[in-house]
This record gives C-alpha cells, sequence and structure tokens, in this order.
C-alpha cells in the first residue's frame, strides 16, 4: 500500500472516533472475525498490562484496522502469527538499538523509523502520550505506553507490508 497521507489517516481516524457505541462494537466484532490473528496478537502482547492499558490498545488496533481497511481497495489481507511474532521482534530489536545509540535522530521522531506509514504512526503516538492519566484518574505508566508502542508499530508494519504485496504488480 502507498503512504498513507495526514488526510486520509485524519479523515478515517474522526470518523472512527465518531461511530456511535453499538457501530463501533459491531465494527469491532467484524475485524475480529476477518483478522483473528491482529487482534490476538494485541490481546496476548498487552495482557500483562494494566487495564487502562489493554483499553488503550484495543481501542487504537480498532482504530489502525479501520485506518486500513477504509483506505485499502480490498479485503485486507491476512497476517500470519509467524509474521507478528518476527516484526515485533524486530521492533522489540531496533528500540533497544536506538536506546543504546548515541544520536536521537529517530528518538525525535520514532513514528518516521522504518515505518511506510509514518502519519498513521503518528497519530498513534500522539494518543499513547495524551493517554496516562485518563478521567477517572487511572494512568499508564511509560513503560506500558513504550510497550503499547512496539505492539502497535507491529500491527501497522504488518498490515503496511501486507497491502503493499498484495497491490505489487506480478
Amino acid at each position: 500500500m502507498q503512504t498513507l497521507d495526514e488526510k486520509q489517516v485524519a479523515r478515517t481516524w474522526e470518523q472512527t472516533s465518531n461511530l456511535k457505541p453499538e457501530a463501533a462494537r459491531e465494527a469491532m466484532h467484524d475485524l475480529a472475525r476477518h483478522y483473528p490473528s491482529l487482534l490476538a496478537f494485541v490481546l496476548a502482547t498487552t495482557e500483562d498490562l494494566g487495564t487502562a492499558a489493554q483499553s488503550l490498545a484495543n481501542v487504537l488496533f480498532f482504530q489502525i484496522a479501520r485506518t486500513f481497511t477504509e483506505n485499502f481497495d480490498s479485503e485486507l489481507p491476512q497476517v500470519s502469527e509467524e509474521v507478528l511474532a518476527t516484526l515485533f521482534e524486530e521492533n522489540l530489536e531496533a528500540l533497544a538499538a536506538d536506546a543504546d545509540e548515541d544520536e536521537p535522530s529517530t528518538a525525535d521522531e520514532p513514528w518516521r523509523a522504518g515505518s511506510g506509514q509514518p502519519h498513521l504512526l503518528r497519530r498513534v503516538l500522539e494518543a499513547l502520550f495524551d493517554a496516562p492519566v485518563r478521567p477517572d484518574g487511572v494512568e499508564i505508566t511509560e513503560d506500558e505506553i513504550g510497550h503499547l508502542f512496539v505492539v502497535l508499530k507491529t500491527v501497522v508494519d504488518a498490515l503496511d507490508d501486507a497491502t503493499s504485496a498484495a497491490t505489487t504488480p506480478a
């Protein structure tokens, strides 16, 4: 898939945010039926986090998946558990490598590092950093935010790779 521009991401993000609860629930169930490995990955990789972080992961997974489904011409290709596990490990290693480097080049703009969807990742990061204190007073820790970023970047990368492969001429 080509890089989604900022307007596409913003439009889809806003449309998804404005869904009525029943429509959002139905759309989430539809995503779970069609892309079980993606949802299972998000659930499994966030099961040890606090309830607030898990809820945020589910909401942002929904936003990401809808952004792809709304801007891709056909049904999204499936992503295997193996691909997700590999991408997750690669993202963890890249994050560790960035933390070890003296140059803050990717730390300044982590959504640009190694992703074909920088506008979508920027939107994810904005949501993560706006989330530490919820209205009910429950906080999401910095460690949880970092973990969520790696999980959600993995989902973005997997969908970007799958849709790019699906649209590449043979």
